[in-house]
């Protein structure tokens, strides 16, 4: 199964720790600009940023590890819930029943018209 997408954001140059040290100003110059430049491209990114700005970086680091936590379990369920139509024998049973019964009574009404 793949692995799933880093919820900060689709842009694989930011990773969650260069995200939370640009908010602490502790990158380099020329790092901060990549970022802004990127960030100013991508509006979910910017919000991303915007709303860890809100947060505490312990707490935005913690919460970020969470929300993908859940994100994945969610995922799983989903996928798990899922069922291949193949597999539903008699559903394909009715709907090969129901057009018999429709071609039959079309051959009926042509019949005795």
């Amino acid at each position: 199964m793949k692995k799933p997408e880093n919820i900060i954001g689709k842009v694989p140059e930011i990773s969650e720790e260069e995200m939370l040290a640009y908010l602490q100003g502790s990158l380099p110059r020329e790092r901060q600009r990549q970022i802004e430049e990127l960030i100013s491209e991508d509006a979910p990114e910017a919000d991303a940023l915007e709303g860890l700005k809100l947060l505490q970086s312990s707490e935005a680091l913690r919460s970020t590890r969470l929300l993908q936590q859940k994100l994945h379990t969610e995922l799983l369920k989903d996928r798990k819930r899922t069922r291949s139509i193949s597999s539903d024998y008699w559903n394909w049973i009715a709907v090969i029943v129901i057009l018999l019964l429709i071609i039959v009574g079309y051959v009926v009404v042509r019949i005795a018209s």
